[in-house]
């Protein structure tokens, strides 16, 4: 990479050369689907890997590698403040292996690629409950199907299967 200097005559204040962009605060294990928890900062760095306060301009994300065939939403530009870029409403809609590249659109900046980080689908745990009306037609337990552990999906249809009867 190459920096200019161009200085005037007389006394001149202390100055850093701006190096990289940093994710300063990496993208993390998730769910899809979901906003992450953990906001993903973007830093833009000097040669000794401290923020440049200063720089004003703004952050890109974009998706890198992507298993999942995800699709990243959220705000996917971000002006910096004091130096860094923070994506509080970031979420992929689909379970697999990522990462992010960030970009700068000024300052010749190249792009950073973050750490891998894998999105995976929750487990719900359903316990089912039979139940039977007696003779006076008071509804009570009359015995219980073991818990099953379901995804998300299988929950749904499970649900949308149900016929109560009275």
């Amino acid at each position: 990479k190459k920096a200019y200097v161009f200085l005037k005559k007389g006394v001149s204040s202390a100055f850093k050369i701006i190096s990289d962009l940093s994710f300063t605060q990496q993208p993390q294990d998730d769910s899809p689907m979901q906003v992450f928890d953990t906001p993903v900062e973007v830093s833009i760095v000097d040669a000794a890997s401290a923020v440049i306060t200063a720089y004003s301009g703004n952050v890109t994300l974009a998706l890198g590698v992507n298993t999942g065939g995800g699709v990243l939403s959220g705000t996917l530009t971000k002006a910096t403040v004091n130096g860094v870029a923070t994506f509080n409403d970031l979420s992929i809609d689909e379970a697999g292996s990522y990462t992010l590249i960030g970009s700068a659109n000024n300052g010749g900046l190249a792009n950073v690629e973050s750490s891998s980080f894998d999105l995976t689908e929750a487990t719900h745990t359903l316990t089912a409950v039979q139940f039977a009306t007696d003779s006076f037609g008071m509804i009570s337990p009359s015995g219980s199907i073991s818990p099953a552990t379901l995804s998300g999906s299988a929950i749904l249809e499970l649900w949308s299967n149900l016929s109560p009867t009275f």
